[in-house]
């Protein structure tokens, strides 16, 4: 396997699963601010030019809740057994993609604007920073709470870097 990357949330998504499956694969990184994703090279493999990219084998997966969905089911590991808890993860992996990761996008653009040199847009950080925290109320349900205890307490969790609010 080979996984296209850049240490941003949604390639280390896969990342962190690729560690905790414990799955060889070779990992190739992309500089975003050098525009790397952008190369013919890498256009060839994927068009849209984003990260994570996981080629395993003739199989090429783009979309990092894509990855993470095929890694559960081809593994049978950290992902559910039946229908219903496939469901149900798929469900997190959708409000994630639609209701938290857009507004964090606006948050961390100080740190984008910083790599990648370009003037921060105070506007569009607030808007995030406004936006953000009603969808993480939303993801503080009982079953999440219990699931972000089981994952703080196992041995790999103390070398993730984490956001403030895990």
């Amino acid at each position: 396997m080979k996984l296209y990357h850049f240490p941003s949330p949604n390639p280390q998504k896969v990342t962190f699963a690729l560690l905790e499956l414990g799955l060889d694969c070779e990992k190739i990184p992309l500089d975003l601010a050098k525009g790397e994703q952008r190369e013919p090279a890498f256009l060839a493999v994927n068009p849209a030019g984003r990260v994570p990219v996981l080629v395993d084998g003739d199989r090429t997966l783009t979309e990092s809740h894509a990855i993470l969905a095929y890694l559960g089911e081809t593994t049978r590991r950290l992902w559910p057994a039946t229908a219903a808890g496939r469901a149900e993860a798929l469900q997190w992996l959708f409000f994630l993609s639609q209701h938290i990761m857009p507004h964090a996008g606006e948050v961390a653009l100080r740190i984008r604007a910083r790599i990648v040199g370009i003037p921060v847009d105070e506007a569009t950080v607030a808007r995030g920073e406004k936006a953000l925290p009603t969808p993480l109320k939303v993801a503080e349900f009982p079953r999440v709470s219990t699931y972000l205890e089981a994952m703080r307490s196992r041995e790999t969790w103390k070398d993730t870097p984490k956001l403030p609010m895990l």
